[in-house]
């Protein structure tokens, strides 16, 4: 059995790019910190992809609001939205 690669908290949040503390909170609610001793924390290197996976937002639903606001184009401002992420969506 081979030794996993564990990676320094602040190490893992450069090469994600991301804050180090949020980092440590998603690690720690989705149980991939490890921790060795009282204040050793690291996560292996293999699990950072399944938890950047495990902290992905479930899409909503859309909500069916009266009475919503129109744009100039006659456009109801969550239907413009929408749009508008679609067409960042596709460039991506």
């Amino acid at each position: 059995m081979s030794n996993p690669e564990l990676n320094t908290i602040k190490t893992a949040a450069k090469q994600l790019g991301v804050p180090a503390t949020e980092l440590l909170e998603s690690a720690k609610e989705h149980g991939f910190l490890v921790k060795i001793g009282k204040r050793t924390t690291r996560l292996e290197k293999s699990s950072l992809t399944e938890l950047v996976k495990a902290c992905r937002e479930n899409p909503k639903a859309h909500a069916c609001i009266p009475g919503k606001q129109k744009t100039n184009a006659g456009q109801s401002m969550s239907s413009a939205t929408a749009e508008k992420s679609t067409q960042r969506a596709q460039r991506i």
